[in-house]
């Protein structure tokens, strides 16, 4: 909870693009760590990075979205947003339990998945900052 107050204040003076490119570097680390890690201390570590991840990217993701958006339909523009993100939350629980199965084995897998989408965000990213100059 405390990353976001700072994070905003850095993704103002350094750009959104950057600060999401950084948190998507660190949130593919922690799905690869907990994909990888089979201990409790290491599941912590992994969560770890996954919260400083996500504490980073959720309102540096909100900051661009306004950034982006006509000031006359900002309001259209942060449902759009939480909607998507809500239909990537619900397809990727739906799709992770259909393949999990109650096989813990299978864990490692979907994450390595959901790094795998990281990854394909983060080169999105990196071609948008690449645009942008």
């Amino acid at each position: 909870m405390c990353i976001r107050f700072v994070t905003r204040k850095v993704s103002d003076n350094y750009g959104r693009e950057i600060i999401i490119i950084i948190s998507l570097i660190i949130l593919f680390l922690a799905l690869i760590l907990v994909g990888l890690l089979d201990t409790a201390n290491g599941l912590l570590i992994a969560a770890m990075f996954y919260g400083l991840a996500m504490g980073i990217l959720s309102p540096t993701l909100n900051a661009w979205t306004i950034d982006m958006s006509d000031p006359n339909h900002r309001g259209k523009a942060m449902a759009t947003m939480y909607i998507a993100l809500e239909a990537g939350i619900g397809l990727g629980a739906f799709f992770s339990g259909w393949y999990y199965q109650d096989v813990i084995s299978k864990i490692p897998l979907i994450m390595y998945a959901c790094a795998f989408m990281v990854f394909v965000a983060f080169i999105y990213m990196m071609h948008k900052l690449k645009e942008k100059s």
